[in-house]
């Protein structure tokens, strides 16, 4: 194994360890919501009382998840990599690849908080059902293919002729 690859597979790695670890977050979400909802019971009155804070909660969910797939579309389109393979090198490519996957997924699992509080304020397993499940195919959406980061460090290596 070349120097490159080994540095792509450690990165890769560690990206993938930390995206894990945000989905187990999901997971937990999930579970405290459940708890909470168990041990308090669902009250007409509460999922009333937050009828208009669920559906802003479920709006800002729509609306933030178009948002972070068209900017994860722009940070890790073929015109972006190539600028980051022409200034910092096949390595940044990498670096920009590990950094965007970790940044995306964490501003996925957003979405997951925001059904967790909701579930707590309405004490409505539901909320956390759905918008959890945004934040968890949010974080599934941008989790990181070690083929696609080699075929796309090969790729740019190929166009540029940059091989570090």
């Amino acid at each position: 194994m070349t120097e490159l690859t080994e540095y792509i597979m450690r990165r890769h790695q560690m990206t993938l360890v930390v995206v894990f670890a945000l989905l187990a977050s999901v997971v937990v979400y999930f579970l405290v919501a459940f708890l909470v909802g168990q041990m308090g019971g669902v009250s007409i009155e509460s999922a009333l009382a937050y009828q208009k804070l669920r559906r802003m909660a479920y709006g800002f969910a729509f609306v933030y998840s178009i948002g972070l797939i068209l900017f994860r579309r722009a940070m890790l389109g073929s015109d972006r990599l190539a600028r980051v393979v022409m200034t910092r090198g096949v390595r940044g490519l990498v670096d920009h690849l590990s950094t965007m996957t970790i940044l995306l997924a964490v501003l996925g699992e957003v979405v997951a908080i925001v059904g967790l509080v909701m579930s707590l304020l309405s004490r409505m397993m539901e909320d956390m059902m759905r918008l959890g499940g945004v934040g968890a195919l949010l974080i599934l959406y941008n989790f990181p293919r070690r083929s696609k980061w080699f075929d796309l460090v090969e790729a740019y290596q190929t166009a540029t002729g940059v091989t570090e």
